[in-house]
């Protein structure tokens, strides 16, 4: 980086420690046009300058290369996390609205950040010309920029020259001239800080540093920020590397979406959106539970859905949002993602980066968690946008890979279930509705073949669904018990439960089996076998309670889950095998299935 002299632009000081007083008197200056806003976020105050047009002969012997860049990709997503963690920590983002050029596209962004009673303030503006003069369109607007910014009573302005970064480039440091004359630009919409004005080809960025303190309620005259530019010069670079990635799809921004980009139709349902086999990687013992969802608007369909055990850890939990249009959900992954890089309390954010190769965009971001490390990824894929929480396993905080590859291996999930609408769809199972009379649900032939002297039942419920549903499933269950012999003997409880839907159906089979699996007083776990034809699957669960063998059958069928319990302790010769159990329980089962109501 060089440093010029800048005595012949209008309210700039000449290089050195003495300003130049205001501009020299001379011939009169043309007419000033309506300029668009320069729309560079500072506090709570939107940069903009009345600027006054400049003419710039720009010619080559050769004549001009052709235009380099046709696109403007999402401006807040510019400036990576990582950068924004140790430049401006704890930003949040905001979208800002900007006119176009004629012939052309422009995109802004804003990042503010508030500490030690500091505003500081990044702003970065993106103008993409299209002309067929596009390159002398955009030299023409580098020379107006850089001209016109710190041309404003009461600011001294030092200007560089920026070598090696595009076609040419131009830093400016801004600086009040006292207290008074810093409330004055302020006011007048002209903040101080650093200015990094950069032309390539037929582009031409726009990028503020600004501070603002407050002390006693008194603003006071910041300093220029000049240790800033370097970061400032890096952030350009990455900007030019974006503006020349080949363009993702075809659609203008507004454009309903693109051939080019996935189009997820119909309802989805995020809870069979990772399989089975990543859970049991990744968050070993957890169950599906569905989540209640509130749509920001009813254009967009939101779901959720999480996974966790009894203990604190792992735990996961998706959200899908599909759009009605591409350009929607790109808008609403860079929201979300400033969102979810927001230190908030019991929640600090320890890192971040944006990721390659998983939908067409797609970032991570580390976080601390009440002392537990997690992992939060946002992945946008044509009008969808998938945020993954993971929370790993285990009592210790796991590494930062292996949280990583677990988000990941979901993420990628969750993509390739949303290409197969047969695999993520609503299911559509049976639909049942609660017995009147549970104990007439069994055969009295199938009673006799298992439970051989069955001389008692006892229905708690009295035939009638349980009066205290579970939300949010929606739970009703039925009761009813059989014994032969008193307290010893064959005996059978059998519970069943209607769910408003099969999602909340799959949570209470998963949880309970989850539960009965685990080793409790006086109750010893022998096993468990997945059972094959048998509604659309059931888990026996083979015990050993207080010396007494039981087996404990999870059938699930839509909306209904079956629990049966046949246990044996007869008072004299062997008791019954966990196998005879188990193909007792099963026989029932069946039983119950056939005459649970429609």
């Amino acid at each position: 980086m060089s440093e010029e002299s800048s005595t012949d632009a209008p309210g700039t000081a000449a290089s050195g420690d003495e300003p130049v007083p205001g501009p020299v008197p001379g011939p009169e200056a043309p007419p000033r046009r309506s300029r668009r806003a320069l729309l560079i976020l500072s506090g709570a105050a939107v940069l903009s300058a009345a600027l006054i047009a400049v003419a710039v002969v720009w010619s080559l012997a050769y004549g001009p290369p052709g235009p380099k860049y046709s696109r403007v990709p999402e401006p807040c997503s510019l400036i990576s996390l990582a950068t924004l963690n140790t430049f401006l920590p704890g930003a949040t983002a905001s979208h800002v609205s900007t006119a176009a050029p004629s012939h052309g596209k422009a995109a802004a962004c804003g990042w503010v950040s508030t500490r030690d009673r500091e505003d500081r303030t990044v702003g970065a503006l993106v103008e993409v010309f299209s002309s067929p003069s596009a390159i002398t369109d955009a030299e023409h607007d580098y020379g107006t920029w850089v001209s016109t910014i710190g041309h404003n009573k009461g600011i001294a302005a030092r200007t560089q020259s920026v070598a090696g970064l595009g076609d040419r480039a131009t830093a400016l440091l801004l600086t009040a001239r006292s207290a008074a004359d810093f409330a004055a630009v302020v006011d007048a919409n002209a903040v101080p800080g650093a200015y990094l004005i950069v032309r390539s080809s037929n582009a031409v960025l726009v990028l503020n540093y600004n501070i603002i303190a407050m002390a006693g309620g008194t603003t006071e005259v910041p300093t220029p920020g000049g240790a800033q530019l370097p970061d400032l010069i890096s952030v350009a670079r990455a900007i030019l590397t974006s503006l020349a990635r080949p363009a993702t799809d075809s659609a203008a921004p507004g454009a309903s979406s693109s051939p080019r980009l996935p189009h997820y139709a119909g309802q989805r349902d995020p809870c069979r959106l990772i399989t089975t086999a990543t859970l049991a990687t990744y968050a070993p013992g957890a169950t599906v539970s569905p989540l209640a969802s509130n749509p920001a608007s009813a254009a967009q369909m939101m779901n959720s859905c999480s996974w966790g055990t009894t203990s604190p850890s792992p735990y996961v939990e998706l959200t899908l949002t599909l759009f009605p249009d591409y350009a929607s959900a790109r808008q609403s992954f860079a929201s979300q993602l400033q969102a979810d890089a927001q230190s908030v309390s019991g929640q600090t954010v320890t890192g971040g980066q944006f990721l390659a190769g998983l939908g067409d965009q797609a970032a991570d971001i580390f976080q601390s968690r009440s002392g537990a490390d997690a992992v939060e990824l946002l992945v946008g894929s044509g009008n969808a946008v998938i945020d993954l929480s993971y929370t790993g396993p285990g009592a210790q905080s796991p590494d930062r890979a292996m949280l990583l590859a677990g988000g990941i291996a979901m993420a990628r999930d969750a993509l390739a279930a949303l290409a197969n609408p047969a695999v993520s769809s609503y299911p559509r199972g049976p639909v049942y509705a609660s017995p009147h009379d549970p104990c007439t649900l069994i055969k009295a032939s199938t009673l006799a073949t298992y439970i051989p002297g069955v001389t008692e039942t006892q229905n708690p419920g009295g035939g009638a669904p349980s009066q205290q549903p579970n939300p949010p499933g929606g739970e009703q269950e039925s009761q009813c018990f059989f014994n032969a012999g008193g307290l010893n003997g064959t005996q059978l409880a059998l519970f069943v439960s209607i769910y408003t839907d099969p999602d909340n159906a799959l949570s209470g089979f998963e949880s309970g089996v989850q539960y009965t699996i685990q080793d409790e007083t006086e109750v010893t776990f022998n096993g468990r076998r997945q059972v094959k034809d048998l509604g659309q699957q059931a888990a026996a669960v083979l015990q050993t309670a207080a010396g007494t063998p039981d087996v404990d059958l999870f059938v699930l069928s839509g909306n209904a889950e079956i629990e049966l319990i046949l246990s044996d302790a007869p008072l004299t010769g062997p008791a019954m095998t966990h196998s005879a159990l188990l193909a007792g329980d099963v026989a029932m089962a069946r039983d119950v299935l056939a005459d649970l109501p429609h």
